[in-house]
Formats: C-alpha cells, sequence, structure tokens
C-alpha cells in the first residue's frame, strides 16, 4: 500500500488547486472520449471518385505538410478508376483524461484541385463543404441530423462526405469510418512517482522529509 506524508500531501492539494484554476475547455468537440485511453480508427468503406482523400485528427493549416498531420487513414485511387486502397485500422494516440476532445479532418486532392474541411468549424460558422461532410444535413440517417453512430461507449461510426460533395449530394457514405477508444488502466499506486504531477508530487514530499529530517537533527 503506498503511503502518502504529510509533505506529499501538501503537494498534491497545491497541484490540484492549480489544475482546479485553468480555465475549462470548451464542450464543443465533435467527439469527446469517454474515459482515458488509446484511440484507434479502422477504415470501413468509401463510396467517392477521388483521386486522394486524407481522414486525420486535429485542425491542421492548410498550408501544411503531410508529415506535420496527424493523418490517420490515406485512401487514393487511380485515374480511370478502380478500388480505392486505405489502411484499415491504425492507432491514433494515447488520450487522457476522460472527456478528452476529438476532432478530424478531410482533406482531398483531386485533379488538382484541393479542398479541406474541418469537423471543428462546427461550433462557429461552417461552410457548406463542412456541413455536409461532417453533419446529416437531411437526416437521411435518422440520427437528429448527426453523422455520427454510437455502437457504445466510446465507439463510434462516422459517416462522412467528402470535401466536394456538397456540390452534388450529401449520402453520408464517401467516407465511413470507425473511431474507438480502448480504455487502459492509469498505472497503479506503486507506479505514480515515476511520472506526471503525482511524480512532481512524491519527489515534494521527499524533499520535504529531508527538510524534517534536517530540522529534526538541528
Amino acid at each position: 500500500m503506498l503511503r502518502l506524508r504529510t509533505g506529499s500531501i501538501r503537494w498534491i492539494f497545491a497541484i490540484a488547486g492549480l489544475v482546479a484554476l485553468a480555465p475549462p475547455g470548451v464542450n464543443a468537440a465533435y467527439l469527446e472520449t469517454p474515459f482515458a485511453g488509446q484511440l484507434f480508427v479502422e477504415f470501413v468503406g468509401a463510396n467517392n471518385g477521388l483521386l486522394y482523400l486524407e481522414f486525420g485528427l486535429g485542425t491542421p493549416s492548410i498550408t501544411s505538410q503531410q508529415s506535420e498531420r496527424q493523418v490517420a487513414i490515406e485512401m487514393t485511387k487511380r485515374s480511370g478508376g478502380g478500388v480505392p486502397t486505405a489502411t484499415p485500422a491504425v492507432y491514433a494516440g494515447d488520450f487522457y483524461p476522460a472527456g478528452s476532445a476529438l476532432d478530424f479532418y478531410l482533406y482531398s486532392n483531386h485533379l488538382n484541385v484541393k479542398r479541406w474541411v474541418f469537423s471543428s468549424s462546427l461550433v462557429g460558422t461552417p461552410s457548406d463543404a463542412e456541413r455536409t461532410a461532417f453533419l446529416d444535413t437531411d437526416d437521411s440517417l435518422g440520427l437528429g441530423g448527426s453523422a455520427i453512430e454510437a455502437l457504445g461507449p466510446g465507439d463510434w461510426i462516422l459517416h462522412l462526405d467528402d470535401p466536394i460533395s456538397f456540390l452534388v449530394d450529401d449520402d453520408d457514405d464517401d467516407f465511413v469510418v470507425r473511431v474507438y477508444v480502448e480504455p487502459v488502466p492509469l498505472p497503479g499506486a506503486a507506479f505514480l512517482c515515476a511520472s506526471g504531477l503525482v511524480g512532481l508530487a512524491c519527489r515534494g514530499g521527499r524533499h520535504a522529509r529531508r527538510q524534517d529530517r534536517v530540522m529534526g537533527s538541528a
């Protein structure tokens, strides 16, 4: 059993106070993780004629290089047809704590016409392309206008449209992907001092104990 001495406890409460004073995040992400864990993205299917389509996490700059983006899945199709190819499942990172925000982007390059859409734009004034890509504007899925199908806690199917679909339709099948969180338990008490804020607290406790010993021997 891990016993925290008085010095350690003082550090933990001090750190907790600083966290409490931090400004809260805006609850406006496309998805939020219900628990801490590892995020995975799995390709489900696609019905589009694009030569190149990229799906990833976050809101990268439209001038960014691919190496600077958190790319999850790429789709390519040879000119003139063919079956699109995509990585079926990828690890997309650790997300701690519960309630971590998840936003996504789609980037297409078709005949050198490049387009971007960002789910994070839905909280402001999204473009028609973004509304079509990340929402179900005609509620054809029967999910109240959402393109997110919940399979269970931390497990979703995203029925997305590509960045140029708004010019044609909103059929919610241009790019379908599963996003899910595999819960990973936080380190046990025996390892808390090895990392993170509690590690700082434990080091502070050891420092306090050394001070107490010095004062006691004076």
